[in-house]
């Protein structure tokens, strides 16, 4: 068999094999969607978390479905995280952010309080292809004009103010908005660590809950922010966002 035709069955295996998972996460999102309709949550949950843990499906319709059912069943530590991977695709929506303090407040867990830093990185996150874009646009036109400018033998001063541009455009371009990584603790008596390893010392046992930003990895400890210091955390104890 030549390695054209063995390219050619490996495409067609794999197409036939995501048309067959995307027929059946589309079956199996209907199922869900009608259980949840009938107002059989629990029924309509556990479908919801194989479409989400198996099929890395989470439509933000649903993450709101999820987030009211876990909610209504009090388990709070994964409506918070329903909403706040809501929260990270859409951004921080007044409602979104009013109902994570709010429920969060309840239950006395931090790290849903939302700063103007976080403000600043959702919008940049969401904006930045807008924002290169106009500042590639802007500087196109620029030199368009002093094209046309010098050909008619104008001096312009318009020529000053490419240097600024193109340095913005360039510092947009070498940094990209960081993807930064927040996880909410998912045990209770959880142990934060000095430093990355059973035998450290203890700086706090907190329960589950908590939303933390995570800064780093050690190998199966995460390092996070915890009440302004670097503090290990055990991966199993933590779930990302």
């Amino acid at each position: 068999m030549s390695v054209k035709n063995l390219i050619l069955i490996l495409f067609i295996i794999s197409a036939a094999a995501a048309y067959s998972n995307g027929r059946q996460e589309s079956h199996l999102l209907k199922q869900a969607d009608s259980l949840f309709a009938k107002q059989k949550y629990t029924e309509a949950l556990s479908k919801y978390k194989v479409l989400m843990d198996s099929f890395g499906v989470s439509s933000t319709a649903m993450l709101l479905k999820v987030a009211y059912i876990e909610e209504a069943l009090e388990n709070y530590p994964e409506a918070l995280y329903a909403l706040s991977q809501f929260q990270k695709k859409e951004g921080n929506t007044d409602l979104i952010n009013l109902k994570l303090e709010e429920l969060a407040s309840t239950q006395s867990l931090d790290g849903y309080k939302v700063s103007d830093r976080d403000i600043l990185v959702s919008f940049y996150r969401k904006s930045y292809s807008y924002i290169l874009l106009s500042m590639l646009l802007l500087f196109v036109l620029i030199s368009a004009i002093i094209t046309l400018q010098l050909k008619k033998g104008k001096r312009t001063k318009l020529s000053f103010s490419l240097v600024p541009v193109a340095i913005i455009f360039l510092l947009l371009f070498i940094n990209p908005p960081v993807d930064f990584r927040e996880g909410i603790i998912i045990k209770n008596n959880v142990n934060l660590m000095k430093s990355p390893s059973p035998g450290a010392p203890q700086v706090s046992a907190v329960k589950e809950g908590h939303r933390v930003e995570v800064t780093g990895k050690v190998d199966i400890w995460y390092k996070v922010r915890w009440q302004g210091q670097d503090v290990f955390i055990r991966e199993s104890n933590i779930k990302l966002i």
